[in-house]
């Protein structure tokens, strides 16, 4: 029997040295607070939420010292895709600075610019570090266990099923990690079902459309292997068959909503519009570089009493408060970054080609969770939240950093 043409795509260390283990603490500290499964908002306490962010950068200069990171022999750090992010997070960082000593402003985009930081920061670690699977798996298995320990929690304590929204690309994508990694159609069937449940987690529109997207994306990466096997009918019987599964299920939605309307939410939409006509307010004020992120990053809600300890609250949607504060140069930049990265990961995707199966998983969870974040911030204010920022930048670094890892393997010679 031939061998598997990939067999360790990142060389394993038997053991985490010391600055691995202190950060994969970071990783935990940060998936609890972006889960906060006991309902107990530490991220939101000035003294402990940034515990995770400085920890990270700490670790990160201390390895620096000991000279065994950063370390790049072929030269890939001299291209690295992180210019234009690094641009746009030190432009809203500065400006959330001036505005908080400057202007004395309470609620600055801050956490905004400075966590931008974490996918650069995450990606040169993964790459480098011969203990990058272990770190990388020490944030799914951190994941998973805080979801199940606040589902069973919020059931047990608050007589409710979840409390895990704005959360979805956290939960969700951790179904298609159990799918890509899955050896046998048993647990690929597991997997569908833990799909389901994870959705359930959250009643919310935003719950919806990732699983959807989780859905589309497995059924795309299957087709495109299965591509090659199957004559044209087949196809366009496979692909004609997706649409009507998607067309069903989309009019049970729209038929349970107008049974049940209280079994579907409505996004809340007298909120978000309201909320969005201020940003686009201040948009139209400064269309071309907004206030450069010196005003507030959350404004007085005036319209009614919401169910929130403050009625100071975001915009509900991470983009609209670029297009606002930093106007069309921020969302150039920020555009600019994701084609940026979006080109680098093209370009290294063929090295997922054949991965053994949990590498395979590993590749598509952070894909996928890539993927799926900005359906997430699009409506919600995640960039602003420091556990759900940290780990939504740092996924992004780790699949970076994971791809060039294996394709470093690949191109040594046998």
């Amino acid at each position: 029997m031939m061998p598997h043409p990939i067999h360790r795509p990142i060389v394993q260390a038997r053991s985490l040295k010391m600055t691995d283990g202190l950060l994969v603490v970071c990783l935990i500290l940060a998936s609890f607070f972006a889960l906060d499964p006991f309902v107990i908002n530490l991220d939101k306490y000035p003294g402990i939420k940034h515990v995770p962010f400085v920890m990270t950068f700490l670790v990160t200069a201390l390895a620096l010292i000991g000279g065994k990171i950063f370390q790049d022999p072929q030269g890939e750090g001299r291209s690295h895709p992180w210019g234009p992010l690094l641009a746009l997070s030190l432009w809203i960082t500065c400006g959330s600075i001036y505005a908080r000593f400057g202007k004395n402003v309470e609620e600055t985009y801050l956490i905004m610019g400075a966590y931008m930081l974490l996918a650069p920061v995450y990606g040169w670690w993964i790459k480098n570090q011969t203990s990058a699977r272990k770190i990388i798996l020490s944030l799914y298995f951190s994941i998973a266990i805080f979801i199940l320990a606040g589902a069973m929690w919020q059931a047990i304590q608050l007589r409710q099923w979840s409390h895990f929204h704005e959360e979805e690309f956290l939960t969700v994508p951790w179904a298609v990690y159990l799918y890509f990694s899955a050896q046998t159609k048993a647990k690929k069937v597991l997997a569908g079902f833990a799909l389901l449940v994870l959705t359930g987690l959250v009643i919310k529109n935003t719950s919806f459309l990732v699983a959807a997207l989780a859905v589309m994306y497995v059924f795309g990466i299957e087709f495109k292997r299965a591509a090659p096997r199957l004559i044209a009918i087949k196809k366009i019987l496979v692909i004609y068959s997706a649409i009507l599964g998607i067309t069903i299920a989309v009019s049970l939605l729209a038929l349970i909503k107008m049974m049940s309307p209280a079994w579907v939410p409505d996004g809340n939409p007298k909120y978000r519009l309201y909320t969005y006509e201020i940003a686009f307010e201040k948009f139209a004020s400064s269309p071309f570089w907004g206030n450069l992120f010196t005003g507030p990053a959350a404004e007085k809600f005036g319209l009614f009493q919401v169910y929130a300890s403050t009625q100071i609250l975001p915009s509900h949607s991470d983009l609209l408060d670029l297009l606002a504060n930093g106007g069309v140069l921020a969302i150039t930049l920020f555009l600019m970054a994701a084609v940026v990265v979006v080109r680098r990961l093209y370009s290294l995707i063929r090295t997922t080609e054949n991965l053994p199966p949990q590498d395979a998983g590993i590749f598509h969870w952070l894909a996928f969770s890539c993927l799926c974040a900005p359906v997430v911030y699009a409506f919600n204010p995640i960039m602003s939240q420091p556990g759900k920022a940290y780990v939504m930048w740092s996924q992004l670094g780790m699949l970076v950093g994971f791809l060039t890892s294996v394709k470093r393997t690949n191109e040594k010679p046998k």
